[in-house]
């Protein structure tokens, strides 16, 4: 098969963690024997240096100057939750540029399908393209689009207009499949979708407790929980901080790491110096995508936090909590999006209501001083990530459903 995927977000330069896991999918359809081009819009974080890798990428450039590229990679959204006013502005632009680059491409390459990742704003230009040339097209939602669809009546409209002509709809959480469906997709083609991991790249590390944790500053008898994730309110920190002082008085020892940039950096280091936990957190910026492992790798137990926010946004599925699988780190996580079913399944880590700062708590103090149980659950992690999650298995499950879908 031939495939014409365009993206809001793709990597710009060596280690960027702009969506790693959509050049993931491309290059393991390439690595199963398929063919593909992946557009997606200039950013001035783009590197020309960067390997061109065995995917095919086209970069677009939709307004001037450079610095007024903001649809995609992170920049279009404050908080996750509305649009910058400059998006709206140049959305107009976006589309119709985007629309011409995948019409050239697709004709260039004699592409079977049409793909798009981000019902918004990305499903309605391949859709228009695909009615155009005649060819099938599929849609894959990640959160945040799905969010923007359900709040906002005319990008519903459009987003309904796309997913109802999808041949194939995939989405990563039980939510987005429900947002897909009431926004016209049909149920019998849209399924639900974990991506997957790079198993040889996120593994156990084969070092000591001390090499391990050394690179970080952190001692050997330092119990390390790690959250990561941008700095705004569906990730959950806050709630994560006010679990802290509970968490230390139990474990004494414990060191609460968060990795990440966003808007909300200040107000959480702020609430954790009035809360009492200043000197056990520690916020470690932005960590490139390629040290993710060696990080991963320190930490005692991973935890994502994960909340609805204030405007009913949510995360569909972090690929950073699959990472820690891979790496057999325990994860501690909100019964919230598609983490739910994997932990479910997997038996890597536990759930806890989300926002329940005592319901965190007690789970983090029992994790940390049971280390046969972070063992036990590290193990089963890393297993059900081998068995169900290696990009070949998803590559391979993603042809098998366009293959069905190709033939009715």
């Amino acid at each position: 098969m031939r495939f014409v995927i365009l993206t809001s977000s793709y990597p710009r330069y060596a280690g960027d963690g702009a969506a790693p896991f959509i050049r993931s999918i491309a290059e393991a359809l390439v690595d199963r024997g398929h063919e593909v081009s992946v557009v997606a819009p200039f950013d001035i974080a783009v590197s020309q240096a960067s390997p061109a890798g065995r995917v095919k990428v086209r970069r677009f450039r939709y307004v001037w100057p450079p610095k007024w590229h903001v649809l995609g990679h992170g920049r279009s959204l404050v908080d996750d939750r509305r649009l910058r006013w400059l998006a709206f502005i140049i959305l107009p632009l976006y589309m119709m540029v985007a629309t011409i680059h995948v019409f050239v491409v697709s004709c260039q390459q004699r592409a079977d399908w049409l793909y798009a990742h981000w019902v918004l704003p990305n499903g309605p230009i391949v859709a228009l393209v695909a009615w155009l040339q005649r060819k099938p097209y599929l849609i894959s939602l990640h959160g945040s689009d799905g969010f923007v669809a359900q709040q906002h009546p005319l990008f519903g409209a459009v987003a309904r207009l796309a997913l109802r002509r999808a041949a194939l709809v995939t989405a990563c959480s039980p939510e987005l499949v429900s947002i897909a469906v009431a926004h016209g997709a049909d149920r019998a083609r849209t399924h639900l979708w974990a991506y997957g991991v790079n198993i040889e790249m996120f593994r156990p590390s084969e070092l000591d407790r001390g090499a391990r944790q050394q690179p970080w500053g952190w001692s050997v008898n330092d119990k390390v929980l790690l959250a990561v994730g941008r700095l705004v309110s569906k990730k959950g920190f806050g709630v994560l901080l006010d679990a802290m002082p509970s968490i230390a008085r139990h474990e004494p020892s414990v060191i609460l790491a968060i990795a990440g940039e966003g808007s909300l950096r200040p107000v959480l280091e702020r609430q954790a110096q009035m809360l009492g936990s200043g000197a056990r957190v520690q916020f470690l910026g932005r960590i490139a995508w390629n040290e993710m492992p060696a990080l991963l790798s320190a930490a005692d137990v991973f935890v994502l936090p994960s909340v609805r926010d204030e405007s009913g946004n949510m995360d569909g599925l972090p690929n950073v909590v699959l990472e820690a699988m891979a790496c057999a780190v325990p994860v501690i996580a909100s019964r919230l999006g598609g983490v739910t079913s994997i932990l479910d399944e997997a038996g890597g880590g536990c759930l806890v209501p989300a926002g329940d700062k005592n319901a965190l708590a007690e789970a983090a103090v029992c994790l940390l001083r049971d280390n046969e149980q972070r063992q036990r659950y590290g193990s089963a992690a890393r297993k059900f990530v081998e068995d169900h999650l290696t990009w070949d298995l998803v590559a391979y499950q993603l042809v098998e459903w366009l293959t069905t879908a190709g033939k009715s």
